[in-house]
């Protein structure tokens, strides 16, 4: 083969070389962006929701789409640029923990099959959307201790909690149900702001004082502003959006900081769970109930989603419990009818290692 053909052959190498270096520069842009957008969401989730209006939209937003870009990367990447799966990973590793918020349940306390516990159980039954069959399975399954209901309707309350086997209580919207005596119910008067002029729900709280054979034991069910009426002005591009929802943030800081002072002035930490309409990202969540130990996040195993639509897909039901309180397992039930599923914790004392195993006693 002659210079001349040997010059051909190293310009066609070249030409062809060439387009596939661009490819793969343009992936390893696409691939660098996707992170760095991922960390962009991180950082706007964990500092401005419930403190800027855009950021407080987002955390209610269906943030699992934010996957979808991976299943046309990752082949694209494997082709091309390889090196560029790293991003990826690392970028994948930024979406399912801190945005889509995954939990390992890493300090769950084992079961040593000799401490008593109690069973506690939490769910928005959204009045008319419960599926009272599928609802009565939960708690033939379950077998719940203590239920804490929100938006519950009295019409359901005979076919699902029979007098016999229940102590209950209803007050307004917030139900509980309990095998154990209701020795103290009151309501906790919520610091609201000043009427606004758009649709609006005001949220709502109980305290209760149950004796159990784990002692005497606070909780507090409760049901937080709901920012729902709000979001759906997006659809529509309502131009009061901004206000509403940052009247509702507001709304939320002020019931959250009502019952967290009712909370502080208990002789004992309280079992506190129900409907907060707060993800664990939003700077409320963390101002008024990081103090609190949330069941899932410490003993749960999964992503915890327990609100779905249409429009999203949220964890906004907690148990969260205070010190001397422990959480052995948590989890969240099946569908009941209602968009909200139920979350169920197994709730010990930290000092009842030595006390009589009381749960051969429990209806479990």
């Amino acid at each position: 083969m002659n210079s001349l053909s040997l010059a051909r052959e190293e310009e066609m190498q070249k030409s062809i070389a060439r387009p596939r270096r661009i490819i793969a520069k343009i992936v390893l842009l696409l691939c660098l962006a996707y992170l760095l957008a991922l960390s962009a969401v991180t950082a706007v989730l964990w500092t401005l929701a419930d403190r800027w209006w855009p950021a407080t939209i987002l955390s209610f937003f269906p943030l699992w789409i934010l996957v979808m870009p991976l299943f046309l990367l990752v082949p694209v990447a494997l082709r091309w640029h390889r090196r560029s799966l790293f991003m990826l990973l690392a970028g994948a590793v930024v979406l399912v923990w801190p945005i889509l918020g995954l939990q390992i349940g890493w300090h769950a306390t084992p079961d040593d099959g000799h401490t008593p516990f109690i069973r506690v159980m939490t769910c928005n039954m959204h009045r008319h959307q419960l599926s009272v069959p599928e609802f009565r399975s939960v708690l033939e399954s379950v077998r719940p201790d203590v239920v804490a209901l929100q938006d519950w309707l009295p019409a359901d309350q005979s076919k699902l909690f029979p007098p016999d086997t229940w102590n209950t209580r209803c007050d307004g919207e917030l139900f509980l149900a309990s095998r154990y005596p209701i020795i103290e119910a009151q309501s906790i008067p919520l610091a609201e702001p000043p009427p606004a002029p758009f649709i609006t729900r005001p949220g709502a709280a109980v305290y209760y004082r149950l004796l159990t054979p784990l002692g005497e034991v606070n909780l507090i069910n409760l049901h937080l502003s709901s920012p729902h009426a709000a979001l759906n002005e997006f659809r529509t591009f309502d131009p009061t959006l901004p206000e509403q929802i940052t009247y509702n943030s507001r709304c939320r800081g002020m019931e959250s900081a009502t019952i967290q002072q009712f909370a502080d002035q208990l002789p004992d930490p309280p079992l506190i769970m129900g409907d907060f309409n707060t993800p664990v990202q939003s700077a409320l969540y963390r101002r008024y109930w990081d103090r609190f130990a949330n069941a899932f996040s410490t003993a749960g195993f999964g992503f915890g989603t327990t609100h779905f639509s249409t429009t999203s897909s949220l964890r906004i039901d907690h148990i969260l419990y205070g010190s001397g309180w422990r959480a052995r397992v948590c989890w969240v039930g099946p569908e009941v009818g209602s968009p909200h599923r139920p979350v169920v914790a197994d709730l010990q004392r930290e000092s009842d290692s030595s006390l009589v195993d009381s749960n051969a006693d429990s209806p479990r």
